[in-house]
């Protein structure tokens, strides 16, 4: 029993029904007197768009959120409840939920999944209190750690990452036991890392920021925890055998202690990770599990925000190369046919129409590419689960050439993918100079893996890192340059990966990784 009355102001998300009336009557104040001594400030709202906008005018301590099957876009909606409320407790009501999408749920920022059918007030009440506590106990200790209001903390942070970092890192060096930390940040195709901070005996930048974070069985297997676990620990006798040495320095740079992996993530993306090299007996209390929470939320937050703003950098991009496309390429297409067709008026040269019929396939490919340009652009577009075979094999219909399909998998996709899938299946045969094309998928775990595999010349490795880059073209027919350009905007608008490997015995594969939907 609790001394002293807590107030909680709670806020409950939820179409009326008769279900609905049952949950309000658990906080009314004529109700059976509460357990645990609690006063409830009670309102309910039908949809988290009105919760978005009760919260802009009142204070909210916990919200109360009725879901189905979680979907995709309800993920995105306790998000958006969770940064509205960073330190408040989201507690969801579920009719039926199945173990992976309550896991989905947690990680995209609820503390508690209940069931609604034959709820019993005590446990859902027992979970109110203890998540407003546990809430409570991370705004406090996060302010008392830093010395500063929250809000105020993130007013500052604009143009100081990186000293925001370094205070983020410091704060968690007074963890104790711990002999090192450092924070890293993932590429924007997930592919490379790159230091963010590092205390003193920490493996040096410009050996750490050149490691390729793909492409072998440790990063594999470390990339799919950071993925789908909060917190790991990494030994130095199980993990080194499998390390370059450069590797090695990076996880490992004291060998009598154990690493500590701690996912800097939302439910969507991973976008970086935070290392503790600690002692290999010891464990992390509570209170220093608590702060790492909050430490890894506001590294989150930052490097959420720098996608944002490498968004906002490529929209500019994409007008500048529309713009581009229009006043360069398919006006320079339309002076040749002018001109051409002069000449032709006065000479007859038949020849001279051929001339004429490639500068127009020309501006049609431009036009194309604009269309899939488009497609790789729509960032406001729901994402659907799709089966990828069937796309694959419309592929052919197009290019009539010698294949095999292997397998299947579903992603969360939408209709730019044939687009990814045509470009890439166009440009093997355009440019490798290759005779078959094999497409092998996979389904692993949420992640959908596709790999286009031709037979032809390869791609030298000084070029591999340059083909998704705009406007490269070489070979025997360079094309626009825009194909493999846009295959990448799209794999990453779906928060995927591409990545270029040598084919075996000849040949090259382009290995795409998606996500697949939940559960």
């Amino acid at each position: 029993m609790i001394d002293k009355m807590t107030k909680i102001s709670l806020l409950h998300i939820q179409k009326s029904s008769v279900q609905t009336k049952k949950i309000g009557a658990f906080f009314e104040k004529n109700e059976c007197e509460c357990p645990f001594n609690l006063d409830f400030d009670y309102n309910r709202v039908p949809n988290p768009k009105d919760a978005l906008k009760h919260i802009e005018r009142f204070e909210v301590d916990v919200i109360l959120l009725k879901v189905r099957e979680t979907s995709y876009s309800q993920l995105d909606q306790i998000q958006a409840l969770r940064q509205a409320l960073p330190y408040k407790p989201i507690i969801l009501l579920c009719d039926a939920m199945r173990d992976t999408s309550a896991k989905k749920a947690l990680e995209s920022g609820a503390d508690d999944c209940l069931h609604s059918r034959g709820l019993d007030r005590e446990l859902l009440l027992r979970s109110i209190l203890l998540w407003h506590r546990i809430r409570k106990t991370e705004s406090a200790f996060l302010k008392s750690c830093f010395m500063t209001n929250i809000d105020q903390m993130f007013s500052s942070v604009d143009g100081e990452e990186d000293a925001f970092l370094e205070s983020l890192g410091k704060n968690l060096k007074d963890i104790e036991g711990a002999n090192w930390i450092s924070i890293f940040e993932l590429s924007e195709d997930r592919n490379r890392i790159r230091k963010r901070f590092g205390t003193s005996k920490t493996c040096p930048s410009e050996i750490c920021d050149n490691i390729p974070a793909y492409g072998t069985p440790f990063w594999e297997d470390f990339r799919s925890k950071l993925r789908h676990e909060q917190t790991f620990d990494l030994y130095h006798k199980e993990s080194s055998k499998n390390l370059e040495k450069s590797e090695i320095e990076l996880f490992f740079p004291l060998k009598d202690v154990k690493t500590t992996v701690i996912p800097v993530k939302d439910y969507l993306n991973v976008y970086g990770f935070i290392l503790i090299g600690k002692r290999v007996d010891d464990e992390l209390k509570e209170t220093e599990i608590v702060f790492i929470k909050v430490a890894t939320k506001l590294a989150s937050m930052i490097f959420q925000r720098k996608a944002h703003d490498r968004m906002f950098s490529e929209l500019t991009d994409t007008l500048r190369l529309l713009n581009k496309i229009l006043r360069h390429d398919i006006m320079n297409n339309l002076s040749v046919i002018y001109g051409v067709l002069n000449l032709y008026s006065t000479s007859k040269d038949e020849s001279l129409i051929q001339d004429t019929r490639e500068a127009i396939d020309r501006s049609i490919t431009f036009i194309e590419r604009m269309k899939d340009y488009e497609g790789s652009l729509k960032l406001g577009v729901e994402l659907r689960a799709e089966e990828l075979r069937p796309i694959v094999e419309k592929t052919f219909d197009i290019y009539p050439v010698d294949h095999t399909i292997r397998g299947n998998c579903t992603a969360l996709i939408d209709d730019a993918m044939t687009s990814v899938i045509n470009n890439i299946v166009g440009n093997a045969l355009e440019h490798s100079n290759g005779s078959r094309i094999d497409v092998v998928m996979t389904q692993k775990d949420t992640e959908a893996i596709i790999e286009i595999s031709d037979n032809g010349e390869g791609i030298p490795d000084r070029f591999k890192n340059m083909i998704f880059d705009e406007g490269f073209a070489k070979g025997r027919n360079p094309g626009t340059g825009l194909g493999l350009f846009i295959v990448k905007k799209i794999i990453t608008r779906y928060r995927g990966t591409i990545s270029v490997l040598d084919n075996n015995p000849q040949g090259t594969t382009f290995r795409i990784h998606l996500q697949s939907p939940v559960g």
